[in-house]
């Protein structure tokens, strides 16, 4: 009998000792599992957060470092009122006139300042590059290839046209040479003739490196000036080699929200009118660099 009642209390230890070990095994099961997946979570959302910063942020080489490449003087001759309200992607000159280009589907237009002022709305596309060539303006559109040719003297749309570019799309144009000179904010810039065929491209780098989201353009004696979108600087680019020789800091004109996105030499060699997205004023601005 007493054997037994000891068998039996081994029997009721070891029974519980078992029951102990499951309610172990579950608690720390119970214990392990929100934790794991809360790490799983977690490195999800940094892996998501990863992503959107690469995405949308700008590749870092956009910005030539400054001791790299000697940035050029200019100063301030004055400014002009601007409508702070316009989404500016281009400016152009011609026939004594400043034009301007403003984007965003709904809102696009083209647009003459000054005391003759005039607009002419693109409600079905988004509009952005303008340049004046001969009594006429050539606009671009974003998306789908299509530009316009309008009168510049009422901005009425004469004709369309197709165009072809590496990435499909218009940024920036210019008049250059025999020709025109456009953007797609790859790192091409794409050499087109008067009838809008492309002539030849030409990759921009900066020490070797591709240099992207080129937008509006002006051509020179010197080179190619060109903004760089969502950048307060300019850059000039050899037309042959691509290479970018000279830097333009405009960060001390920085009028937040906006950002740089219309150039265009004025009559005289060395300024330019400068403006950009959102931005009140257009800057008239001297940069000796360009005196010859």
């Amino acid at each position: 009998m007493i054997v037994a009642r000891r068998c039996g209390k081994a029997e009721e230890t070891k029974k519980e000792t078992k029951e102990e070990t499951k309610e172990e095994k579950y608690a720390k099961t119970k214990s392990f599992l929100p934790r794991r997946f809360v790490a799983k979570a977690m490195l999800v959302f940094l892996l998501v957060i990863t992503v959107c910063f690469l995405l949308l942020s700008p590749p870092s080489h956009l910005s030539p470092p400054p001791d790299e490449k000697e940035k050029e003087e200019y100063s301030v001759i004055g400014t002009v009122p601007h409508d702070n309200s316009s989404y500016t992607q281009a400016l152009s000159r011609g026939n004594e006139s400043l034009y301007e280009s403003t984007g965003l589907y709904g809102k696009s237009a083209v647009h003459r300042l000054g005391k003759d002022a005039r607009s002419a709305p693109l409600r079905r596309m988004y509009g952005t590059g303008i340049a004046y060539h001969g009594g006429r303006l050539v606009q671009l559109t974003l998306k789908g290839g299509v530009g316009l040719v309008r009168n510049a003297e009422d901005l009425a749309v004469r004709r369309e046209f197709s165009f072809r570019t590496s990435t499909g799309e218009g940024w920036g144009i210019a008049r250059c040479g025999d020709g025109f000179v456009v953007t797609d904010r790859s790192d091409f810039m794409h050499f087109w003739d008067d009838d809008f065929e492309e002539v030849r491209r030409l990759a921009v780098h900066l020490d070797g490196v591709p240099l992207f989201h080129l937008a509006d353009l002006e051509c020179t004696p010197k080179g190619i000036v060109a903004l760089v979108w969502r950048r307060w600087f300019a850059v000039l680019i050899h037309p042959t080699t691509g290479e970018v020789i000279k830097h333009f800091d405009f960060s001390p004109l920085e009028r937040p929200p906006g950002a740089l996105s219309g150039i265009v030499a004025t009559d005289v060699e060395d300024e330019f009118w400068l403006t950009g997205t959102h931005m009140d004023v257009i800057y008239h601005l001297k940069i000796p660099y360009f005196q010859t």
